[in-house]
């Protein structure tokens, strides 16, 4: 059994520390945030309590400013950690405990919450098999509901659709052109790919990739996947379809994935390139 300390307990974490709990295979010994809702003898209102618990892994869901001081302070005390996208605030902070970790010889993962989702793992599925050329790959995500102050909304938002396109078609942007306006709307181009983000429109998150071979169509919030405009039916069950936490961490244990902090970084420093 994997021991679990929590710190940082809002929108996310709250999600987290749920999904944890699910899961027999992880104890949680102590979650620090902002107001003990019922966590009992576990909660504390300071992190460094977290830091010295006997956990073994410090998942971290705090605002992106404090990912680098609460990852050094838990790779120092010997734990692994799971941080919330993205990794930290800057491209040296990234860095920086990227090294430490690896110095250390602990896991350092990030929450790539699309990793083990199955439409995701089915589109890559198909576009593996397709060996034509792309013509064109468009992401539509937006949520008024979801402003943060703390990052950009390509920090934020538009992070998920980097990693999915590095995922799914291995992107390489060069030159891109950007709409950019940071705390509300984005629109970034790069050669066939189209990435859109916004704050300022109602929930949505769309995927349309065409090769010379397939035309994919996703509305992840309807759950809807076309290809070539015929349905492409899953055999999962709408539970599988939630994020796990246990699903994720257990992908980046069996493939090995400390490339999640590389990628990371990878698109830090993307956006600061820009």
């Amino acid at each position: 059994m994997i021991k679990v300390g929590i710190i940082g307990l809002g929108y996310w974490g709250s999600i987290l520390y749920k999904s944890i709990c699910d899961n027999y295979n992880y104890e949680i010994v102590k979650v620090c945030g902002r107001n003990d809702s019922g966590y009992g003898d576990i909660f504390t209102y300071k992190d460094e309590d977290v830091l010295n618990s006997e956990a073994d892994l410090i998942v971290i869901s705090t605002q992106t400013k404090y990912h680098y001081q609460h990852i050094i302070s838990a790779l120092e005390n010997g734990k692994h950690v799971f941080v919330e996208k993205p990794i930290c605030l800057t491209i040296e902070e990234s860095e920086e405990v990227i090294k430490l970790a690896k110095e250390k010889n602990k896991l350092l993962f990030v929450d790539h919450i699309y990793t083990t989702n199955p439409y995701v793992l089915k589109i890559k599925e198909i576009l593996d098999g397709d060996n034509s050329k792309l013509e064109y790959y468009n992401s539509f995500r937006f949520n008024e509901e979801c402003k943060l102050f703390d990052t950009t909304i390509m920090e934020n938002l538009m992070y998920h659709d980097f990693y999915i396109a590095d995922m799914l078609i291995d992107f390489d942007f060069k030159k891109p052109t950007i709409t950019h306006t940071p705390f509300e709307y984005c629109e970034f181009k790069s050669g066939p790919i189209n990435l859109i983000s916004s704050y300022v429109d109602k929930k949505k998150r769309i995927v349309e990739i065409k090769t010379e071979t397939n035309e994919i169509f996703w509305d992840e919030l309807n759950c809807v996947l076309k290809n070539n405009g015929k349905d492409v039916i899953l055999d999962v069950k709408q539970d599988n379809i939630k994020y796990k936490f246990d699903d994720v961490f257990n992908h980046m244990l069996k493939h090995n994935d400390d490339n999640s902090k590389d990628i990371s970084l990878k698109i830090l420093k993307l956006i600061n390139g820009l």
